[in-house]
């Protein structure tokens, strides 16, 4: 499985959590029941998708529910904006509790100090500041494990074949960079441009200023790209309030491999945006490879 490639190539883990006092959150946040979030940057602001499962009634099962919360001008949003800012830091899940939230994320150990900075500012801004967790990542999976144990998350792979007209070499930022043979993970969609961290599997091609360098004797770097496939996912998820966690992809020769991890009780209507994705974009000739529970990856 693709995932299993990208597990243990960030090598550090932190949890931040702290207490939100804005309105729009704990209106939301008024029971004990645990919501699992995704925060999407715009260009004037930003906004977060909530997703959490409601109260069970007697012999029956909880029902899925969603919002999607405009976060302009609070301070989750500036606090969510300066952590992708450090380049490898890579948001494996945002969860709400109460009044809680908290942030699990992965990074490389070049960009500790980074981490480190936006703790000293934070922890004196943030009500009920807290770090839960900080050390050696026992690796992607195990993060989304111990997420999936709160709420449950479900991991889907699909296989495609790139099509030559989207394989342009000459005008693909990625492919003059980092050739053919790579792997990323996404962190976050800003317009048409996707910031991904970059595990490079050759030699880098070239350097531009678009690119920034995070580990060269490991070939990790973080830049943008731009993929129909995922701006497509990240459209179709906010435009439906779901909140997907994470995006992987490979590249090696023109086949390319994706995969997305969505709450478990959202796994219909996920469903139904891939299979709309596969009639769109028949030219990937895209098919599914991997479907599972992410507490049996």
């Amino acid at each position: 499985m693709l995932i299993e490639d990208m597990n243990k190539l960030l090598d550090k883990r932190t949890v931040i959590s702290y207490f939100t006092n804005e309105p729009s959150l704990e209106e939301v946040l008024t029971d004990e029941r645990i919501a699992v979030a995704k925060i999407r940057i715009t260009k004037d602001g930003g906004l977060i998708i909530i997703n959490w499962v409601k109260d069970m009634e007697a012999g029956g099962e909880g029902k899925a529910s969603a919002i999607t919360i405009d976060l302009k001008g609070t301070k989750t949003l500036e606090f969510f904006t300066n952590l992708i800012k450090i380049h490898s830091v890579v948001v494996d899940g945002i969860l709400l509790s109460t009044a809680i939230v908290s942030f699990s994320f992965r990074y490389h150990h070049n960009d500790h100090q980074h981490v480190s900075d936006l703790i000293s500012k934070y922890g004196k801004e943030l009500a009920g500041f807290a770090v839960p967790y900080m050390g050696p990542s026992t690796g992607l999976i195990n993060s989304l494990k111990e997420i999936s144990f709160d709420v449950p998350l479900h991991y889907m792979e699909v296989v495609c074949t790139v099509p030559p007209n989207i394989m342009n070499i000459s005008k693909d930022n990625v492919i003059m960079t980092f050739g053919n043979n790579w792997l990323r993970e996404v962190k976050y969609l800003l317009g048409e441009e996707t910031h991904a961290v970059y595990y490079e599997r050759n030699e880098v091609l070239r350097e531009d200023l678009k690119t920034t360098e995070i580990s060269r004797s490991e070939k990790i770097y973080e830049t943008t790209f731009d993929n129909p496939i995922i701006t497509f996912f990240y459209e179709e998820c906010t435009r439906k309030s779901i909140a997907p966690l994470g995006m992987g992809q490979r590249l090696n020769g023109r086949t390319f491999s994706y995969y997305v991890i969505v709450p478990e009780f959202h796994l219909s209507e996920f469903t139904s945006i891939m299979l709309e994705a596969f009639q769109k974009m028949k030219d990937w000739k895209m098919n599914l490879q991997y479907s599972s529970d992410v507490s049996s990856l």
